[in-house]
């Protein structure tokens, strides 16, 4: 999966360390059910049309990632890569979305990493 939070999750439940780099870089993460809820909403619409952002129209930095994942995880290991790349601040502009489906996702980042992690933890006993 290139799902990077889910990635994490995965690691921690085994007790592997995560990396993580440049965790001032801020990206716009949203729930999986929140971009289904999404998709089926515009395929609903009568009046979609054109490019629609689909996000939760937050960013959230990385590591605000990696504080939530220590709240569920407290003996986490993070290795600090450091990479120095240019800075990266992106969230999606919701504008269209809650025009064409009078919706946006509810899901936040805390809620969203807590039902991964329920999940994969589901997964991991299933195997």
């Amino acid at each position: 999966s290139k799902d990077v939070i889910s990635r994490w999750v995965r690691d921690a439940l085994a007790g592997q360390r995560i990396e993580v780099y440049n965790k001032e870089n801020r990206f716009d993460y949203i729930y999986a059910g929140d971009v289904a809820e999404g998709l089926i909403r515009l395929a609903a619409s009568t009046d979609a049309s054109g490019v629609v952002n689909l996000g939760s129209g937050v960013a959230h930095s990385v590591q605000d990632v990696v504080l939530i994942l220590r709240d569920h995880f407290p003996e986490l290991v993070v290795q600090d890569i450091g990479r120095r790349e240019a800075f990266e601040a992106s969230y999606a502009d919701l504008t269209k979305l809650k025009q064409f489906t009078n919706w946006q996702p509810s899901t936040d980042l805390e809620k969203g990493i807590s039902l991964i992690i329920e999940f994969e933890r589901g997964r991991a006993y299933e195997h």
